[in-house]
């Protein structure tokens, strides 16, 4: 009752979508396995430590804002790796999602930190401790192969162990 009267005419049109996609497949090592008191407390670590990487500004760190001095220390260090120290001339992605289909295979990928030069992108991904799980491997391959598929630019991809400040560089 509300809709007025008009003499336009709409023209619909039928959208077909392809949805042949047969598998799903995503970047991320998966555990299903139980975990004790000390591996938990390690995750949760972990995540704490990407939430804060993720929230604090790389280029002017304000470490006020960190309320714990073990984070502070990471983060800290962090900034001090050689792969950062170019940083404020590059544009940051971080938890950079993309989707992808491939042969009929949807993968997904969260990335968590990009960034961008004029001539090349690095892509880290912070690990609790180890770096030499080939599950981390292959998924840092995923994301190079994503991202060297949507420009021309040189893809470095890093693992960055967060508990022994140390930077792996994978080819």
């Amino acid at each position: 009752d509300n809709i007025g009267s008009s003499d336009v005419i709409l023209n619909v049109s039928e959208l077909s979508i392809d949805n042949d996609i047969r598998e799903s497949k995503t970047f991320s090592k998966i555990t299903n396995k139980l975990t004790n008191k000390k591996e938990y407390d390690n995750m949760q670590l972990g995540i704490k430590m990407h939430e804060v990487l993720e929230l604090i500004d790389l280029k002017n760190p304000n470490y006020d804002l960190i309320d714990n001095k073990l984070y502070k220390e990471i983060v800290n260090d962090f900034l001090g790796q050689d792969i950062v120290k170019n940083i404020n001339k590059a544009k940051i992605y971080k938890e950079y999602e993309f989707i992808y289909i491939e042969d009929n295979v949807k993968y997904h990928g969260i990335i968590d930190l990009m960034l961008e030069y004029d001539n090349y992108i690095d892509i880290i991904d912070y690990k609790l401790k180890d770096t030499t799980d080939d599950n981390y491997i292959k998924q840092l391959t995923g994301y190079k192969k994503y991202i060297s598929g949507i420009t021309t630019k040189k893809v470095n991809i890093y693992l960055y162990s967060l508990m022994d400040r140390k930077v792996v560089k994978l080819d």
